[in-house]
């Protein structure tokens, strides 16, 4: 979009005679899902407005927000409003980290003459707004589900937010709208119409490949699914369906239904689907399909039914929802929570809820001070170690001076020392001078970028995901023109200039520049031979040569549940070497003794069969995976909530994440405990959900923390989802890396460097298939 000068719109709705009588249909906005935001994250905005004139009119709705450097981004959107109609589009901006405006953002539309028409002002209430690296769930239902629970946060390191009230229809109509929700729950008393006409398919479609979950609870009566634009995206092979069937219910809760020995349910296709719930006759309840990143989950239950509520959803000893989403966390309901407090009959104490415990930051993985980096030149700290040695020079030929006699500086000026100390001072400023000519001759000339990056790669769609944090230097001063720009877009691309960080100053010049709020990929930023923070986030279908960092991986997979017949071959175009490479084997459905359930997910440090360096994957190199092998262990082990068992010293490759980052040594020091290793943050982030609980439990001493996403964009990189299997998930990092995104500016790409977390999720095949 092109540039603008800075303006200060006004705060108030403009009066009702104003030109054209267009006017907001309410002077207060309200950002945000039914007022619910997140700091750092894309937020929707629905703006409607009423034209009273006798003519159709074309306007700009301008959305005005603070970035990181104290400048303001506009996020503009086109808007057609009929002669006396009223007409809605929503805005999407990225409100900087940290408390919202008391007075909130300025909105106003501008006819096609640049002219304000109508203003009003966004606001955030502060008392629903999330905290940095809570969860947000849209449960549309009118019904608990057995979700409840689970946002108490008695046994989770993560903190979860159900908002319900929201209809399919009312969702945002691009993708960004639902950056901050990790998972949609819905359900026909009150999630609306899959087939009606405002249901934004588009946008959730993106979504879901983007990483998003949606979670269909299919009603006894009255199935529309199959008939919606979202058809394809469920989880059924084609020319299939779900049929309703008479089968016995497994326990979901406290008691099973009266009915359960002969109760009516929708019966689901499990060919090319992972089964999560079988009825205790054999048949499918709950399947699930991965679809790009994301997953789409089908429940042929009826959980809003009155039989289902009344049987207690859920019991804290069920694994229901922690199958559909990967939680290792059970739910604990007020009632037992009170009980293991020792708040109930005199029982003694058991548990110390996790929201009262101690948090640790995932610190390691992205650096609070990435946006600061190459805002100071070689030139700059020359110049600052000169104005620092000159004085130590002269301070000491002083101290010299004073402390000698009269006679032995006599001698010293009669003798051929008298020159040493000018020599001296001036050896210093000549190589002062000459430090400060090379570095003015090797000053930076054009733009660089210094980044952290997560790559998603899948092999069997050549697709990719990608999310960087990125401190973008430009030299000089005026404007440049930056944008993503990218080969076969499969999703959404976004430019965030919000920055990580609460706060933050400004310059004295602040300026304001436009950005396409339904596309915001490019934007005109202004320049004061500083560093910019940006996020960007970008989906594309991998189609780059062999040899870039942005080339694709090959691959084929198969494995036989339950046994050690595993066999996966991944062939890599990258240009980096990945070290620390972690495998991670999803079986998916198996056997548990005589119940057939999903098997957890075992993880080992990648070996290559030749010989080589251990958690080494070349560049131009083939991963092959052959069985599992003996030193896998499961992915974590959750303690038992309320008694003495496992905690972070279990056999779990996420308990020894926990252990060996030095989170409970730093405790039993008195230590603020940090998760600093960049390896291992990325391992805990890919599988937030999969970790062990915090060791609530009283009856040993516990390490009692628990791990906090801290900052904007961490939530999204959560893999629990997908383990649900069969599948492959290989980790590997990447050091000194060029940026993996294709971002330019003024239409030239700038060299990069920085860390890439490589994320490769590959499907298994039966064997033999």
């Amino acid at each position: 979009m092109a540039a603008a000068p800075l303006r200060v719109w006004p705060q108030e709705p403009a009066a009702a005679a104003s030109p054209g009588g267009v006017s907001f249909t309410s002077p207060l906005l309200e950002a945000g899902l039914a007022g619910v935001t997140s700091p750092g994250a894309w937020t929707p905005l629905l703006v409607e407005l009423q034209n009273a004139g006798d003519a159709d009119l074309d306007l700009t709705l301008v959305w005005s927000l603070p970035d990181a450097a104290g400048d303001t981004a506009e996020m503009v959107r086109r808007l057609p409003v009929p002669a006396g109609r009223s007409a809605a589009a929503w805005l999407y901006g990225v409100p900087r980290p940290g408390p919202p405006p008391a007075d909130g953002w300025p909105v106003v539309a501008l006819d096609a003459g640049g002219a304000v028409v109508a203003a009003a002002a966004a606001r955030a209430d502060p008392t629903r707004r999330l905290d940095t690296g809570e969860e947000l769930i849209l449960q549309l239902s009118g019904s608990d589900l057995g979700l409840g629970d689970y946002q108490r946060q008695a046994a989770s390191h993560a903190k979860r937010r159900l908002l319900r009230g929201l209809r399919l229809d009312e969702l945002p109509d691009r993708a960004q709208g639902l950056q901050a929700v990790g998972a949609i729950v819905w359900a026909a008393d009150g999630g609306g119409d899959p087939t009606a006409a405002g249901v934004p398919a588009a946008a959730l479609g993106a979504w879901i490949r983007g990483g998003g979950h949606l979670v269909v609870v299919l009603p006894a009566v009255g199935e529309r699914w199959t008939q919606s634009p979202l058809a394809a995206l469920l989880p059924l092979p084609a020319g299939t369906a779900p049929r309703r069937g008479e089968v016995e219910l497994p326990t979901l809760g406290v008691v099973r239904p009266a009915d359960a020995d002969a109760a009516q349910a929708w019966i689901l296709p499990d060919r090319d689907a992972e089964v999560l719930l079988r009825a205790a006759s054999g048949e499918a309840l709950v399947t699930s399909a991965r679809r790009g990143f994301g997953k789409v989950t089908l429940v042929g239950l009826d959980l809003t039914a009155a039989a289902y509520r009344d049987a207690g959803l859920p019991s804290g000893t069920t694994r229901f929802w922690n199958d559909v989403f990967g939680w290792s966390d059970p739910a604990v309901s007020e009632r037992r929570e009170a009980v293991l407090r020792g708040q109930v009959a005199a029982t003694p104490p058991q548990i110390q809820p996790a929201r009262n415990l101690p948090a640790v930051e995932v610190g390691g993985f992205i650096e609070r001070s990435l946006g600061l980096r190459g805002s100071v030149s070689t030139a700059l700290t020359v110049l600052l170690g000169v104005l620092v040695l000159l004085p130590v020079a002269l301070g000491a030929l002083s101290l010299r001076g004073r402390t000698a006699g009269r006679g032995e500086a006599a001698a010293v000026l009669a003798s051929p020392r008298r020159w040493a100390w000018p020599l001296f001072a001036l050896a210093c400023v000549g190589a002062a001078g000459l430090a400060a000519a090379v570095a003015f001759a090797g000053r930076p000339t054009g733009p660089s970028a210094i980044h952290q990056s997560v790559v998603d790669l899948d092999p069997a769609a050549g697709a990719r995901r990608t999310r960087s944090w990125v401190s973008l230097f430009v030299p000089g001063f005026g404007r440049a023109a930056v944008e993503l720009r990218g080969e076969g877009e499969a999703g959404a691309t976004l430019l965030s200039t919000a920055g990580v960080r609460s706060g933050g100053g400004g310059f004295l010049d602040p300026q304001a520049y436009r950005v396409d709020a339904a596309d915001p990929r490019a934007a005109e930023l202004p320049l004061r031979s500083t560093t910019r923070p940006l996020r960007l986030d970008h989906a594309e279908r991998d189609l780059p040569a062999a040899g870039s960092n942005r080339a694709r991986l090959i691959g084929t997979a198969e494995h036989a549940p339950g046994t050690p017949r595993l066999r996966a071959t991944l062939e890599s175009s990258l240009a980096a070497d990945l070290k620390d490479v972690l495998i991670v084997y999803c079986p998916g459905e198996g056997f548990a003794g005589s119940t057939q359930k999903p098997l957890p997910p075992r993880a080992w440090r990648y070996e290559p069969a030749g010989g080589g360096t251990v958690g080494v994957w070349p560049a131009g190199a083939t991963l092959e995976v052959d069985g599992v092998p003996p030193r896998a262990v499961p992915l974590s082990v959750a303690a038992p909530l309320g008694e003495a068992g496992a905690g972070f010293n279990a056999s779990g490759w996420l308990n020894a994440v926990l252990d060996q980052g030095g989170l409970a040594a730093a405790a039993d020091r008195g230590l603020e405990p940090s998760l600093a290793d960049p390896v291992r943050a990325g391992e805990a982030l890919s599988f937030f959900g999969r970790l062990p609980p915090p060791d609530v439990n009283t009856v040993v001493p516990p390490f009692a923390a628990r791990l906090q996403r801290a900052l904007p964009g961490l939530v999204g990189l959560d893999l629990s989802h997908l383990t649900g299997g069969p599948r492959l998930i290989v980790l590997g990092h990447a050091e000194g890396d060029p940026l993996p995104v294709p971002l330019r500016v003024d239409g030239q790409v700038p060299p990069s460097s920085g860390r890439t977390l490589y994320r490769v999720i590959v499907d298994l095949e039966p064997a033999g298939s």
